[in-house]
């Protein structure tokens, strides 16, 4: 079996998260098919970082 490995496509940062949190979810389940995954992690500062990564093969 190959292992599958994350790249960073991107990030941003965000100080008022509301709703960011079903936004991610949401974006996990349409796009998780097509090889991207979306990660929300508190930064420094207690900003709300959102990153995006793409699964491939390796």
């Amino acid at each position: 079996m190959e292992e599958t490995k994350l790249v960073t496509l991107g990030t941003a940062e965000f100080d008022n998260p509301s709703d960011l949190y079903y936004v991610v979810d949401f974006l996990n389940h349409t796009l998780k098919e097509r090889g991207f995954v979306f990660g929300l992690s508190k930064g420094e500062e207690g900003l709300l970082n959102i990153s995006v990564y793409e699964e491939y093969d390796q």
